[in-house]
């Protein structure tokens, strides 16, 4: 059958299962359900009858045939294929309400359709859009004061670089009741004013430090930090990702500074395999500082400013060659982002010592920070997880764009879901210009012969190709004939430097 460019959102209701046979054996099977990238829980003790009554939203933009619904009886390792329905794709074009039954064990059974409604911001998310939002952007952690790039901006001026590690000293020098962090790694000996031109009294001091002192005056801070599992002394001490997690533990016991190392649990319902699969190798990847700030004459709000690790003197840098984007967020938006760090604090940080803002006289409820006219005001929403579940969030905003795409990530890796090609398609049969940046890291993180890394860059090197393969496809159908990199590319960020004279070279 032909494919067709399936491109909106499938709203799916997964109700139940009569009379299913299995063959997983004795006992009751652990049914679950697949339609495309979308999952359910698992079902146990039902056999014959298993019943979800739940919900997906899928976004889809990909060439294909069939929507295919599967239901697979749980194993120790991997999963049994049990029954397995088609839907047509040109059966779900006309953009109607189904309520339908079809026989699992047979192709086609189902009728008329989806409808994708348009609501402000992405629907289906924790958090909501927020406006009347600031929001500052960073290139790099230092910026030196002969930055000369020149980037236009609106009424004639051009852009100031903001100092991302000095604006991070200086937010958590001026809190007045909390810092909260939530980080891949928190390495204590990193200085935060690096800049001896530009350092004043008291700023020369370690970022560990820093927290301590902040904490022996009364500030409530809190640490949460990824716990790599490798950070033992029978593989490496500061991790195989030297995140150092273990360090950061041990300086900050005995003083007033609550630090928790939090593993990545997997969810109820996957298999040993992927349990342990997840524990090691997934991370806690959320990189933030929550801190209360002055913004208005003595009142406080709540502002997210970045934080990311630096590499040490000894074995130079950068740890990769990528430039992480971060920001800082002020307004409502901000909330959410310590509400998010709340939650996660809840769940693995043990007791409940969270600040209660609502005993504090002047902590300002969310509200705007910018007026609706400003030309610098910004709707901003707020993705809390970087797994496939985040990647919904972002389907909504490609095709809306006039001219171009930028994307950027650790990595680029999926066997579907990249709603950006989507759009693109879109434009290219629209016969419409319009180019997509993707930025990946030149490798990723980790030691590059590990057999992570390389799995990694293998399925990397297919997304691509896949992803080439079907620009080429819309271009050809539409009888263009033109390199697709004008269309799609990639690239990787680098800092240009020349060795100088008498330069520090790293010991290691």
């Amino acid at each position: 059958m032909a494919q067709i460019l399936l491109h909106g959102t499938l709203h799916v209701t997964i109700f139940e299962v009569d009379r299913l046979h299995g063959d997983g054996g004795g006992g009751g099977g652990h049914f679950f359900r697949k339609v495309r990238v979308g999952r359910t829980r698992m079902i146990e003790n039902e056999p014959n009858n298993p019943k979800w009554y739940e919900s997906c939203h899928l976004y889809c933009a990909h060439m294909a045939s069939n929507v295919i619904f599967t239901v697979k009886d749980d194993n120790p390792v991997g999963a049994t294929l049990i029954a397995r329905a088609y839907v047509p794709v040109h059966e779900l074009l006309e953009g109607e309400e189904v309520d339908s039954i079809f026989y699992v064990s047979r192709d086609r059974n189902w009728a008329h359709g989806i409808r994708s409604s348009k609501y402000p911001g992405v629907p289906y998310t924790f958090f909501a859009q927020r406006t009347g939002c600031r929001v500052s952007l960073y290139q790099d952690a230092p910026v030196p004061d002969k930055f000369i790039l020149k980037i236009p901006q609106s009424g004639e001026k051009n852009y100031e670089p903001h100092r991302g590690w000095e604006d991070v000293f200086d937010v958590i020098t001026n809190a007045k009741h909390l810092i909260y962090i939530t980080g891949w790694s928190v390495y204590t000996e990193i200085a935060l004013a690096r800049d001896l031109r530009r350092q004043k009294s008291g700023e020369d001091i370690t970022l560990g430090e820093l927290l301590k002192k902040r904490a022996s005056e009364g500030i409530k801070v809190l640490l949460l930090v990824w716990d790599d599992r490798t950070s033992v002394g029978l593989l490496k001490k500061d991790g195989l990702m030297a995140t150092h997690d273990e360090e950061t533990e041990i300086y900050f016991q005995g003083t007033d500074v609550h630090c928790v190392l939090c593993t990545h649990n997997p969810d109820n319902g996957g298999s040993i395999i992927q349990d342990m699969q997840i524990s090691t190798m997934f991370t806690h990847h959320q990189k933030i500082v929550v801190v209360d700030s002055d913004m208005r004459g003595g009142r406080s709000q709540k502002r997210r400013i970045p934080y990311f690790t630096e590499s040490a003197l000894t074995k130079g840098g950068p740890r990769e060659s990528w430039h992480n984007i971060h920001s800082r967020l002020e307004g409502p938006i901000a909330w959410d982002v310590l509400f998010n760090s709340e939650q996660r604090w809840k769940k693995q940080g043990g007791k409940n010592i969270l600040l209660n803002l609502r005993e504090l006289d002047d902590i300002i409820p969310p509200s705007p920070v910018m007026f609706p006219d400003d030309r610098e005001t910004w709707n901003v929403q707020l993705f809390r997880s970087i797994d496939g579940g985040a990647a919904f969030g972002f389907p909504e905003s490609p095709e809306e764009a006039a001219r171009a795409a930028v994307l950027a990530g650790i990595a680029k890796i999926s066997s579907l879901n990249f709603e950006d090609i989507g759009a693109l398609h879109l434009k290219i049969e629209a016969g419409e210009r319009f180019t997509v940046y993707i930025i990946v890291p030149m490798w990723p993180e980790g030691i590059p012969e590990s057999a992570s890394v390389q799995a990694i860059l293998d399925w990397q090197r297919r997304t691509m190709e896949m992803m080439y393969k079907d620009v080429i496809q819309a271009l050809q159908a539409k009888g263009i004939e033109e390199n697709p990199r004008n269309y799609f590319t990639f690239f990787c960020l680098g800092n240009r430097e020349t060795k100088k004279s008498g330069e520090y070279e790293p010991s290691e």
